[in-house]
């Protein structure tokens, strides 16, 4: 990616959807397709004005395997998609709603690392209950309990994290307070 945003999701055959990521600048996606020749695991959908560089696999796979050093990076970054992935599945299945919430506003905001003044993701609640499976009003509401709390601000088409703490701790502990 060089710039703009592209969702990562998958589809049920009912018409349910699941944001797996958000790729955005310096990100790359693809790259099992590119490694396996298989067909894609998820879609890529351009959610922003995209400028994509792509590669050709038949020009690709000559070019790493005599780069060790470019090989290794890919292995490095497919141990970390799969670190990551893993992550996902023990939130779905270990973490209540407001701690899978929290894990993803945390994921989301690291990727940004910004500094004072809150970490801002720009998310919409939607794509927020598609990463995480609740419904937007779920999403809604927790947002603004927290919001009460000064932990987060709700901006259009951004959620800001004003205290990272109070959500770390609902993350790993996946606390049923709201």
């Amino acid at each position: 990616m060089i710039s703009g945003t592209v969702k990562i999701s998958v589809s049920s055959p009912d018409g349910r959807s699941a944001i797996l990521n958000l790729i955005g600048p310096g990100e790359i996606f693809g790259e099992v397709a590119v490694l396996d020749g298989q067909a894609r695991t998820a879609d890529a959908t351009a959610n922003t004005n995209c400028e994509i560089f792509v590669i050709d696999r038949r020009e690709f796979l000559p070019f790493v395997q005599s780069q060790p050093a470019l090989a290794m990076k890919f292995i490095e970054l497919l141990c970390a998609r799969l670190r990551w992935t893993s992550d996902q599945v023990e939130q779905v299945i270990l973490q209540d709603l407001p701690g899978r919430l929290a894990s993803a506003l945390l994921r989301l905001t690291e990727k940004h690392k910004l500094a004072q003044g809150g970490r801002t993701s720009a998310v919409t609640q939607q794509e927020l209950s598609e990463m995480v499976g609740m419904t937007r009003e779920s999403i809604n509401k927790q947002l603004r309990a927290w919001a009460a709390r000064n932990w987060v601000r709700l901006e259009h088409g951004a959620i800001v994290v004003l205290d990272a703490e109070p959500l770390q701790a609902l993350a790993g502990a996946g606390s049923e307070d709201d």
